[in-house]
């Protein structure tokens, strides 16, 4: 039997972290999508880009290593106000678009490379100098938050949503970029890199976020929409894995169907076992008709021969394989009479049974399901049989030597 699945990860291996660090930079010091590639990828996490050339604009995401905290206006919207990055010497910018006919935000998107759900633990987040210098003195398009008197209960705010495989919302998370709504003393522009737990919104396909803020016109949001983004990290999803491989499926004739649960053979360490789809790849179907019906695997035995199984458990994106062979032997192909007159006895049979034979050879005993139990040397006389530990029920002994085989059917009571 040969079980088959990915690699085995070491607890070192769980986190997949996007620094950014490992994206190129020309001497500008930042990327925006001019070259209309449509986004990057950093760790398992793709971050999209718009870029549009009759505006020389872009909108989602851009990364960038500029360090600057002090120079105001839109020519400074590629600089964190940190300054710089959290680790390694780049970071990410995003900007929310905002619908202009409809006043409404567009949400920026982040998913995963691999197709699968994952974890998102969070990311560094930092105000944009850009937004940040025009919340903190106003400009000619957005107020100075807190106004002339300072009580304005100015905020600005990202709302971050989880969406799980099924387009189903699976929670959100709300993080001030710009607080101004309590006291005086605590108004609050976040700069030093801060860390935003996003483990509430659980095991999602994609993060959808977008920004609010109390300065708005008609056209939508008149605070400067960005923020910076660092360190993103996500829980690794692991594989399905086989607790236990199927034995050789073993069946002496063409009319009983044999059916085999699955209950307890794959686990999912970080998904729901009841998630867990399988699907069969049958060598020669002509051999035997085998399907997985709910948690069974369904065997109807066809033809004499050795078909190759290959069972696949399918979760989350990610899969196990388990490799076993069905042999059919029907009675009427079994040639020789070596075996012939050999008797076995009682049958029905109790803790024991005997076997009388003629002759050397080997003995195996066989479930109704076809999964082999025992295996023994049968010698000239009579061979006492332990079935101590096997439980009521129908069996098959297949008895052969160099050139012979016999199949003998008993019943443990």
């Amino acid at each position: 039997m040969i079980c088959l699945f990915s690699v085995v990860l070491k607890a070192t291996d769980t986190l997949q972290i996007s620094s950014f660090d490992e994206l190129s930079l020309d001497s500008n010091g930042y990327w925006n999508g001019s070259d209309t590639t449509g986004g990057f990828i950093s760790g398992i996490v793709f971050f999209p880009n718009a870029y549009n050339f009759s505006f020389g604009s872009w909108a989602w995401f851009a990364y960038s290593s500029v360090v600057d905290d002090t120079t105001a206006g839109y020519g400074n919207q590629y600089s964190s106000f940190a300054p710089g990055a959290f680790s390694g010497d780049k970071y990410a910018v995003t900007y929310v678009e905002t619908d202009w006919m409809s006043g409404l935000p567009i949400p920026n998107r982040i998913s995963f490379t691999d197709s699968s759900a994952h974890v998102v633990k969070g990311f560094y987040i930092s105000n944009n100098t850009y937004a940040a210098l025009s919340m903190r003195d106003g400009d000619m398009f957005a107020k100075k938050f807190g106004g002339v008197s300072g009580n304005d209960p100015d905020y600005l705010r990202v709302i971050f949503k989880g969406y799980d495989q099924y387009n189903l919302l699976t929670d959100s998370v709300l993080f001030y970029l710009a607080d101004y709504t309590g006291a005086e003393q605590l108004d609050t522009i976040i700069k030093d890199w801060t860390w935003v737990d996003l483990q509430p919104l659980g095991k999602v396909s994609r993060v959808e976020f977008y920004l609010q803020s109390t300065d708005t016109g008609m056209f939508g949001i008149n605070t400067p929409t960005y923020f910076c983004m660092d360190d993103l990290t996500v829980l690794r999803d692991f594989p399905p894995y086989f607790n236990d491989t199927l034995a050789d499926i073993f069946s002496p004739d063409t009319v009983n169907e044999i059916n085999i649960s699955l209950n307890g053979f794959v686990t999912d360490s970080d998904d729901s076992d009841t998630a867990i789809r399988y699907s069969i790849y049958n060598s020669d179907s002509a051999i035997a008709d085998v399907a997985v019906l709910h948690d069974t695997v369904r065997i109807k035995p066809l033809s004499g021969g050795t078909a190759e199984i290959i069972l696949v458990a399918l979760s989350n994106h990610k899969e196990a394989r388990d490799t076993f062979n069905v042999i059919i032997t029907p009675v009427t192909l079994v040639h020789g009479h070596t075996f012939a007159q050999a008797r076995l006895f009682p049958n029905p049979a109790g803790e024991q049974i005997v076997l009388r034979s003629s002759c050397i050879g080997n003995a195996e005993i066989y479930s109704a399901q076809g999964v082999k139990l025992m295996n023994m040397q049968v010698l000239i006389g009579e061979n006492i049989i332990s079935l101590t530990d096997l439980p009521s029920g129908c069996y098959y002994l297949v008895l052969s030597d160099t050139e012979t085989r016999s199949i003998k059917r008993f019943i443990k009571q």
